[in-house]
């Protein structure tokens, strides 16, 4: 696996805006090169026989159908509003302009 360079993490800082000292520079390729060396060690598993999958667990849809069932018809769900404004309820204003 290629090796992070001094370069590399001058780059990101650059565009991450970040004001890093020398000293901070090379603590980073240190322990970004500690990372993806671990990280690979991913790689050397035999994974031949492993089905690609999406999750670590079987996974299955836990949404209910949709039921088209009866509704409230507008007049009894507008009944009990204070105000009406063209089939709409009008609520008062709670956040100043």
């Amino acid at each position: 696996m290629e090796k992070i360079s001094i370069e590399d993490v001058k780059h990101v800082a650059k565009l991450a805006e970040l004001d890093l000292t020398e000293e901070e520079i090379n603590k980073f390729v240190d322990q970004l090169n500690i990372v993806l060396e671990h990280a690979g060690k991913i790689s050397e598993i035999d994974t031949s026989g492993v089905e690609p999958t999406s999750h670590a667990i079987d996974f299955k849809n836990v949404f209910r159908d949709d039921i088209v069932k009866k509704s409230v018809n507008k007049e009894d769900a507008l009944s009990n509003s204070q105000k009406i404004v063209q089939d709409l309820f009008e609520l008062p204003l709670m956040i100043e302009e």
